[in-house]
């Protein structure tokens, strides 16, 4: 790509072990925006998909959406607001964008650095989806003339690219190799910002056609001080971009051997997929990477501060859904005792696909049933399917047939409406006295639609239970 296209800073990432207080250099790698990756966010903003309407900062959506406001019926938001309500969003949409090369004149093909048809979240594209949109996009770069929007923002970028430098300051690079193995010759790392993208990140990659791979991490994330300036909390965002460079490790790895875990992974799929399906975690494939790669980032977290608790580590990700955390977690302690017996990653997977299958699943499902009965009830002053629901200041009202701990779990619905926007339009939340109503107060806009569900298994009763299943409501507000 032109390097007209990208704002780029070189960096040489040093890291310092809290706890040992040592420093290791790591390969020199760029940080950069993408204007790909960026259109592409564009077009599915405009399309409404909400995965890509969760920007933080402020001014740069108001300058944006002003700016495109006369585009949402261009063919390619169309075709972007079919494809997203048939499911192709989150990192199909970044790795799109990632594997176009754009030429001063406007041309728009896929990259010719790359070799077959991409990584696996391009690969969610049929042939047919990627041709058609390919022509749209280039149509939407012209007539929108993105390229002068893209130039604008680069202040921005700038400044973002500067405040991601705390973190990229403490990222070990060199871990990766040393933990899972050496990646093939020619394999090229970046981390690709994205202000569009949101709160999302993706590990995205490319085969080279000559060999390797560009490992390119679409990282968002930023967020916007009381003073409008950007920043990354590098506490939060540091073992995000870990995470999304260890996909390209994990998996492939779990893909070689998914045959002779398929049969207990679905079965802990099956029994996780209410807490799994509402955070676009769909499948047990989704799940049983999800799962290697947060486990592997404990042992980078743990290797990098001795002082941190392995069980508040595993804590977050057991309680999202992904139980075999622990078990993998304690795994890969072994496999880094054992790395003269075991090499490589690649090595030590028969003892990993041990561990996958040694879950007890059909006893954790019997477990699970029985305690199912012990499970508050609850019912929402919203039905599934209404309309006409008043807009402005609205009460959502949650009835638990059980008394229950104070907190809130809503998650994303079924539909690609936009979601309960809870971190802007809620002005309270409480509990009454009983502890059995919840009362969250919401800012509603007129005729919309709005998808959200109420995630039961995080919310918990006093003795000890959940709230059980996973309820789903899209509604429409009226006047």
């Amino acid at each position: 790509m032109s390097k007209r296209y990208i704002v780029i800073m070189y960096i040489m990432a040093v890291v310092c072990a809290q706890a040992q207080n040592t420093c290791t250099s790591a390969t020199a790698m760029p940080i950069t925006f993408n204007e790909g990756v960026d259109m592409l966010a564009m077009i599915w903003r405009l399309a409404g998909d909400r995965t890509y309407n969760r920007s933080m900062i402020t001014d740069y959506n108001k300058q944006a959406d002003a700016y495109f406001a006369a585009y949402k019926e261009h063919p390619a938001v169309v075709k972007a607001r079919e494809y997203a309500h048939s499911g192709l969003g989150y990192d199909a949409v970044a790795s799109y964008g990632l594997h176009l090369s754009i030429s001063p004149e406007g041309n728009i093909r896929f990259n010719e650095r790359m070799a077959g048809s991409g990584d696996r979240s391009f690969s969610r594209w049929s042939v047919q989806q990627q041709e058609d949109m390919l022509a749209l996009v280039e149509d939407f770069y012209n007539k929108t003339d993105f390229h002068r929007w893209y130039m604008s923002t680069v202040p921005v970028q700038n400044e973002a690219i500067q405040a991601f430098m705390k973190v990229a300051e403490q990222l070990d690079m060199s871990w990766l190799n040393q933990f899972f193995g050496p990646k093939t010759a020619g394999t090229q790392f970046q981390i690709v910002l994205s202000i569009l993208c949101g709160v999302n990140n993706y590990g995205c990659s490319m085969p080279l056609a000559g060999g390797g791979e560009l490992l390119s991490p679409v990282i968002s994330c930023c967020m916007e001080d009381t003073d409008g300036h950007l920043y990354y909390n590098p506490e939060v965002v540091l073992p995000v971009v870990v995470h999304e460079f260890c996909h390209a490790y994990c998996n492939p790895l779990d893909a070689r051997y998914w045959k002779r875990m398929r049969k207990n992974a679905t079965i802990i799929f099956e029994l996780q997929k209410e807490k799994l399906i509402p955070m676009a975690y769909t499948t047990p494939e989704i799940m049983l990477d999800e799962t290697f790669v947060r486990s592997c980032v404990i042992r980078y977290q743990l290797a990098h501060n001795t002082a941190l608790s392995k069980n508040k580590l595993l804590a977050e990700p057991v309680n999202m859904g992904f139980v075999l955390s622990s078990y993998i977690t304690e795994t890969l302690e072994q496999y880094e005792q054992q790395r003269n017996k075991y090499a490589t990653m690649k090595d030590f997977m028969p003892v990993y696909v041990k561990t996958v299958n040694a879950y007890p699943a059909k006893k954790m499902a019997k477990a699970m049933a029985k305690a199912a009965k012990n499970n508050a009830t609850y019912i929402c002053n919203i039905k599934d399917g209404d309309t006409n629901v008043p807009s402005g200041e609205f009460d959502l009202v949650i009835t638990f047939s059980k008394p229950m701990q104070p907190s809130i779990s809503l998650g994303y619905g079924r539909e690609n409406g936009p979601f309960i926007p809870l971190a802007y339009g809620m002005s309270s939340v409480s509990w009454d006295d009983s502890g059995t109503v919840l009362t969250v107060t919401l800012d509603l806009e007129p005729y919309t639609t709005y998808s959200f569900s109420i995630l039961g298994q995080n919310y918990k009763t006093t003795d000890g239970n959940t709230a059980g299943n996973t309820l789903n409501i899209d509604f429409t507000t009226g006047e």
